[in-house]
């Protein structure tokens, strides 16, 4: 009589790719309502830390499960090799977080002028005890950002402070960030400030964004300082946000620049215009 073996299932790649499949699914609905907005960010935090625990138990049932699978000839390569991808579909956004981590600099507060940074008042008075405080940037920490964001620097403008306060408004219409404070007008203050609210593309992590726009004659001069609400490390976060609002700013205020030339030559156009026809009151002479 002939003996069949059963080749048995392994159970640990099957709770491998259980818990794995379940950490990407909690990463998803987790990301989609910080996004949205039900989750908090607190709380946000806290899912983050148990999908990692969840992919870290699930690996070491992988590991499990491929000795079972090669020294016992049990079932479940598949599964495990399903497991792999969920698992690495998940640690992508934490091995990015971690490369951010270990290449810049641990910093939550950023500056285009780290001598006078430009004032907080709406943020100020807004900032709940569980966020990072409002505080002057430190010695040490304005040493990192000039090590590591040397071109954070502010803008100066060929312009008037109209031109360029219509231009940043136009960018911050554009990029949906709400404004949440507004101080100063062209023409009667010297400094004009604007606060706003930002988030990151992908993990919607907010930030507060102050703008100073000082006039300074014939030229006008454009500050901004970023900093985080959640975290001990922005990840970048805030010099990208400057700089590619500057970018923008660079190109609107070009934009606006070249739309008021234009208006004013129409302007003189139609002025040249007028003068040269004939006044209809005139009587002709017939002499």
């Amino acid at each position: 009589m002939t003996d069949f073996f059963e080749r048995r299932t392994s159970r640990s790649a099957k709770w491998s790719l259980n818990l794995s499949r379940f950490a990407a699914v909690l990463f998803a609905i987790s990301l989609l309502g910080h996004r949205i907005g039900p989750v908090g960010t607190i709380a946000f935090f806290w899912l983050l830390g148990i999908v990692a625990a969840l992919v870290v138990i699930s690996f070491g049932l992988m590991f499990r499960g491929f000795y079972r699978v090669w020294e016992h000839g049990d079932r479940g390569g598949r599964s495990l090799s399903r497991s792999i991808v969920y698992c690495g579909l998940v640690l992508v956004p934490y091995a990015i977080a971690g490369w951010y981590v270990y290449s810049l600099p641990r910093l939550t507060d950023v500056s285009t002028d780290l001598g006078d940074p430009p004032a907080y008042f709406s943020a100020q008075l807004t900032r709940s005890d569980d966020m990072n405080p409002i505080a002057p940037i430190g010695r040490d920490a304005a040493e990192a950002q000039n090590d590591a964001y040397a071109d954070v620097t502010g803008r100066r403008y060929g312009a008037s402070p109209e031109s360029v306060l219509v231009a940043v408004n136009n960018v911050i219409k554009s990029r949906g960030w709400p404004v949440t404070y507004r101080f100063g007008l062209p023409g009667l203050d010297q400094e004009i400030i604007i606060e706003a609210l930002s988030r990151t593309f992908w993990l919607g992590l907010a930030s507060d964004l102050v703008l100073r726009l000082t006039d300074e004659g014939e030229t006008s001069y454009v500050d901004l300082r970023s900093a985080s609400r959640y975290g001990p490390h922005d990840l970048g976060a805030n010099a990208r946000r400057i700089r590619f609002f500057l970018t923008d700013l660079d190109a609107e205020v070009a934009r606006v620049g070249r739309r008021v030339e234009q208006n004013g030559s129409e302007e003189e156009e139609a002025d040249t215009s007028q003068s040269d026809t004939p006044d209809a009151t005139e009587t002709p002479d017939t002499n």
